[in-house]
């Protein structure tokens, strides 16, 4: 099973990223979820997700059960989310062993560093990768300033949550 939280679920259900497509295409999962981030209506193409629901991210616990999903990947979203407690129901729906694929800005994850951290000191998860430094709008010109970098982050989930 797969969840993803997506500020864009394009119609292959794939990031609009560049760069990322390649980290994409080594998961498959046999059930992919979707949800939003955001109350905002939601763009898919019928077929790709099993389901697809709207949810604040920012209510807890998420209706999602725990230790369900293979795998989450949360692309475009955490820098609308002003909660890192987020992070803790990452760990609590992906099963021990699986991955949680997150997207953070460079800008966005120093709100996220603690969290990420603390569950890390706890044993909760582990990072196993971090992408590249990679530019959010390549074909956009910004002064310095504006522009938007971002990093794939790849975390496997180390214990079973309750």
């Amino acid at each position: 099973f797969g969840l993803v939280a997506s500020h864009d679920i394009d119609p292959l259900g794939r990031s609009s990223e560049p760069g990322i497509q390649e980290e994409e295409d080594s998961f498959a999962f046999e059930d992919v979820f979707a949800f939003q981030g955001t109350q905002e209506p939601l763009f898919v193409k019928k077929g790709i997700y099993q389901e697809v629901k709207a949810h604040n991210m920012t209510t807890y616990p998420w209706s999602f059960d725990s230790n369900k999903y293979d795998g989450l990947m949360c692309n475009g979203v955490l820098i609308y989310v002003d909660d890192p407690n987020c992070l803790e129901e990452f760990v609590r729906v992906t099963k021990p062993g699986g991955v949680c694929v997150i997207m953070f800005r460079h800008d966005g994850y120093p709100d996220y560093e603690a969290k990420d951290m603390a569950l890390r000191a706890a044993g909760k998860w582990e990072l196993i990768h971090k992408s590249p430094d990679m530019r959010n709008f390549d074909t956009v010109e910004y002064d310095s300033d504006q522009d938007v970098w971002f990093n794939q982050w790849v975390f496997r989930v180390l214990e079973t949550s309750a």
